[in-house]
């Protein structure tokens, strides 16, 4: 478990090279405070256009709300700013979300 463990957040941390993490505020947190602090990440693809997606936000939203060593990283998959800034302010918990043009980049 150890191995796999350092193994995947190994390959986060090469995945979110060079990004930048926004908490539910806006402001900037490293990401190597973010794999500190919670045992497991997820990285979520979505966009308020996907009705799939609009369909899981709420279930991964209480799952998030149950499991304290769970955070979730967004990366909109949005058309446009101002769904990006709708979806993540009406639909996301307490995630960390990644800038709209670097998501997009």
């Amino acid at each position: 478990k150890q191995w796999y463990q350092r193994r995947v957040r190994a390959d986060i941390k090469t995945i979110l090279s060079g990004a930048t993490i926004l908490d539910r505020g806006g402001s900037t947190v490293p990401l190597e405070e973010v794999l500190e602090k919670y045992e497991h990440i997820a990285l979520y693809f979505s966009g308020v256009w996907c009705r799939p997606c609009r369909e899981f936000t709420p279930v991964l939203n209480y799952v998030w709300s149950k499991q304290k060593q769970l955070q979730v990283i967004w990366v909109s998959e949005d058309r446009n700013l101002d769904d990006y800034d709708w979806y993540y302010s009406n639909k996301m918990a307490g995630w960390y979300k990644l800038p709209y043009d670097e998501a997009k980049g």
